[in-house]
């Protein structure tokens, strides 16, 4: 039997491989190690949990170098791969590191049943994979969503594998057991591993609203890693109109049009972020900027471009890609929710009622629940 929790790589992993090179630049001695595997599962994962999209970055777009002195990476680290660096050294504040060169070696089925015991109750795995002996390093880790009873198959995120769903399974070599991975659609294999572990389970709906990671609460309380990730791709300066309840950008009100007559207002509005350019994770893609009245409207899969307050259809030809945000319970605590898309006028609007171009009040029977990024 095949038990998969919600988690998907090719849909919240990362789109780029683990290969970073962290540098400390602190001094005596010099130090340089390869990868930040546990960073990038337990990153990927709190996007995940925090209901936001997974950054859309390729491996042409990331800098896999990272200068660091103790426990903070040299000014001008992105936000995305300081966030990544500070997750991998959270995964080091757990008393399992330990196993990783300790002389245990559980067993596999042991394993497994701890595996299957933890996705059968909802809840997520940091696997520890230990090297043979024969293979130098540190290990690795993967982050576990599903098992299957029959073959004993676990299946993994590992960022080694980007977009790919990696099987964990054993392997006799010999006289020997080995852990076997093997991606699902490249068919690459990994075979440097003895043993798999336990080394932390990771709770969906444990969220907090810190930004940075606690060393000391993270040893006391084990607080389960839980700091919001970075917003990264987000374009600011949208607002809420009062008069029609509608999403426009609002540098400039006056080359604006508001339904309800004249031009958009932002009295009494927040200041409100879109995410630009992110592939459907946590979110729907194919949302426009209106030209012509400022709006923001759904540009995709769909016969209309709706109707715009302007004159005729909304004019998107000048826009950027943005991704709406579904309302999870993660970013219930810190985001806007009551956002809706009206089917008449394809307008992103706040609750019911409004003024529509299309005539009368918006129509949101047909929605999904968003939710709004907000500065203030």
């Amino acid at each position: 039997m095949v038990v998969r929790l919600p988690f998907q790589p090719p849909l919240h992993g990362f789109h780029f491989p683990n290969a970073f090179r962290s540098n400390y630049t602190g001094g005596f001695p010099p130090i340089t190690t390869d990868g930040l595997c546990g960073g990038m599962v337990l990153a990927a994962f709190n996007f995940f949990r925090y209901g936001l999209p997974v950054p859309p970055h390729n491996q042409n777009e990331i800098d896999f170098n990272v200068n660091f002195e103790i426990l903070r990476t040299m000014p001008g680290t992105t936000d995305l791969v300081d966030y990544i660096f500070h997750s991998q050294i959270a995964t080091f504040e757990n008393i399992s590191i330990l196993a990783f060169i300790g002389p245990a070696h559980p067993s596999f089925d042991d394993e497994f049943r701890k595996v299957r015991a933890r996705i059968d109750q909802g809840q997520y795995l940091i696997l520890g994979l230990k090297l043979r002996p024969d293979v130098n390093g540190w290990g690795h880790q993967v982050l576990c969503y599903g098992y299957d009873s029959d073959t004993q198959e676990v299946f993994v995120y590992d960022p080694n594998f980007p977009d790919e769903e990696v099987t964990i399974t054993r392997q006799r070599v010999g006289n020997e057991n080995y852990i076997h991975l093997r991606g699902n659609s490249s068919s690459r294999t990994d075979e440097r591993y003895r043993v798999m572990f336990e080394q932390q389970e990771l709770f969906p709906d444990r969220v907090s609203d810190r930004v940075t990671y606690d060393f000391p609460d993270n040893v006391a309380r084990n607080l389960n890693f839980a700091v919001r990730p970075p917003l990264v791709n987000i374009q600011e300066g949208w607002r809420w109109c009062r008069n029609c309840q509608g999403m426009w950008f609002g540098l400039d009100p006056a080359v604006s049009c508001c339904p309800a007559g004249g031009v958009h207002s932002h009295e009494g509005s927040g200041l409100y972020q879109l995410p630009l350019d992110y592939r459907a994770s946590a979110g729907q893609s194919a949302w426009r900027w209106c030209r012509k009245c400022q709006g923001l409207f759904f540009g995709g899969d769909y016969p209309s471009l709706g109707v715009c307050p302007e004159g005729g259809q909304h004019d998107g030809a000048a826009s950027a890609n943005y991704t709406m945000l579904y309302g999870t319970p993660g970013n219930a605590d810190w985001t806007q929710g009551n956002w809706r898309w009206c089917d008449k006028c394809q307008g992103m609007h706040y609750g019911v009622g409004g003024v529509c171009p299309a005539g009368g009040a918006h129509n949101p029977s047909q929605s999904a629940h968003y939710v709004m990024l907000m500065t203030t």
